[in-house]
């Protein structure tokens, strides 16, 4: 789920758009969180590492799609996990506003 207020869409309900943006937001906070006891080590993370620290978000986005019925994927360009690919046309245009636009923070499509 990716959101700018500036395009959303009228029809969109205001509270649901504002529960998108805040859980989105926590998942966001959770994923820094959880990167940045990585920050400063020496040596390169174990696969035991990546799950605890990548396992943990993609079961909060998993969640989230379960219980809201949206569709939260985390995309990359760069990836170490296969299911971060961008796999399909939203994908990768997602990617290239990002691209193009290295100040947006987020965009909102239905």
């Amino acid at each position: 789920m990716i959101w700018n207020p500036s395009i959303a869409k009228a029809d969109i309900e205001p509270t649901q758009l504002a529960k998108a943006v805040q859980e989105i937001e926590y998942l966001d906070a959770m994923r820094s969180g959880l990167a940045s006891t990585l920050e400063g080590q020496k040596q390169e993370p174990t696969i035991q590492i990546f799950k605890e620290v990548c396992q943990p978000v993609g079961i909060r986005a998993k969640q989230l799609s379960q219980e809201n019925g949206w569709q939260v994927k985390q995309i990359a360009k760069k990836y170490r996990n296969s299911a971060h690919a961008p796999d399909n046309l939203h994908s990768q245009i997602a990617l290239a506003k990002f691209e193009q636009n290295p100040e947006l923070i987020g965009f909102w499509e239905q």
